[in-house]
């Protein structure tokens, strides 16, 4: 993205040249995810390595926000649209693809976020991709309401949407803003919410029928025992019990997974307690807890597997993530 921005560390942000415009660098997954207020955004890391990733934030006002996001490592996402407000993505040229709500999501897709509604999946490493915050009402009198997500393959359209998104942003900081140009941002705002109509509007070349309610159960397996495993991770989940509990197979239990995070069920769970410890790890109030005991009450038990998955997950052992943040927090 060619945008020439003063880029801070997320501790000491700043508005690179005008409150509208700011960039921020992360290296902490919750913090980025926090970035995105009002949408309940949640991350959990699923590649190996250290976290680093980018926010780009151009605000138009209260009706109209354009993020352009970038992350280093493969993670599990969920973002709720708050009421009243519409979001759309569009991955940039080249990034690779998403999975979200067990659907494929390319560099020539849209995909349409309605208030009320959740998506969910995973990103992969080196993704790259404009999230947009318009409000609801920016649709009225257009003939079109969009209540689910929506996934809309068009090629075209999409790339004249992010074609739309880099003008704006680029002949605004040119502007020095919106603020003083209030007619440029009203026909910009207005311009973006025409496509986006245009883009509810297409029909989608995919298929109905098996494919689709395939998708379909295969997300609502995944969900039903995410929330499960999430639930019982103090106590130990079971695949088993919550096969029986949600009365699926265990095979139907895999597939789902895999289609909707690409890993197993099991791996999710352990990509779960890594990712607590971590938390737990980062946090002041637990800076006296031993790190056996913070593992501990995430389920882990196998010390020296847990230091090595951990190790390979963040780029760190355990207590090198605690010496870090001592040191950070002594400064």
């Amino acid at each position: 993205m060619p945008h020439d921005l003063n880029v801070p560390d997320a501790a000491t942000a700043r508005p690179a040249v005008d409150p509208w415009a700011c960039t921020t660098r992360f290296d902490d997954i919750d913090a980025q995810a926090a970035h995105f207020r009002g949408f309940g955004q949640h991350y959990e890391q699923l590649g190996a390595g250290p976290f680093r990733g980018t926010v780009e934030s151009y605000q138009f006002g209260g009706e109209l926000t354009v993020n352009f996001e970038s992350t280093n490592r493969e993670l599990m996402q969920a973002a709720s649209t708050p009421h009243e407000r519409l979001g759309f993505s569009v991955l940039a040229p080249g990034s690779a693809p998403c999975v979200l709500n067990a659907q494929l999501v390319t560099d020539r897709d849209v995909i349409l976020y309605p208030a009320g509604t959740t998506v969910e999946g995973k990103t992969p490493a080196g993704m790259q991709i404009y999230c947009v915050d318009i409000a609801a009402g920016s649709l009225a009198g257009h003939g079109v309401e969009t209540r689910d997500i929506r996934v809309v393959r068009d090629p075209e359209r999409s790339e004249a949407l992010r074609d739309l998104l880099v003008a704006g942003i680029d002949a605004f900081r040119r502007l020095g803003g919106p603020t003083a140009h209030q007619a440029a941002t009203s026909h910009f705002h207005a311009s973006l919410s025409e496509h986006v109509w245009q883009v509810a509007s297409a029909e989608n070349p995919e298929p109905t029928g098996v494919r689709r309610r395939g998708r379909k159960a295969a997300f609502r397996i995944f969900h039903r025992a995410r929330e499960r495993f999430i639930a019982e991770l103090p106590v130990g989940p079971s695949i088993g019990a919550v096969c029986r509990e949600i009365g699926v197979s265990r095979r139907s239990l895999e597939g789902a997974f895999d289609y909707v995070v690409g890993v197993s069920p099991a791996h999710f769970i352990r990509t779960l307690q890594l990712n607590r410890v971590r938390r737990d790890l980062l946090a002041p109030e637990l800076a006296g807890t031993a790190i056996g005991s913070l593992a501990a009450r995430h389920g882990v038990w196998h010390w020296s597997r847990f230091s090595q998955n951990y190790r390979l997950m963040f780029g760190e052992l355990p207590s090198e993530t605690r010496r870090r943040v001592v040191v950070e927090r002594g400064r």
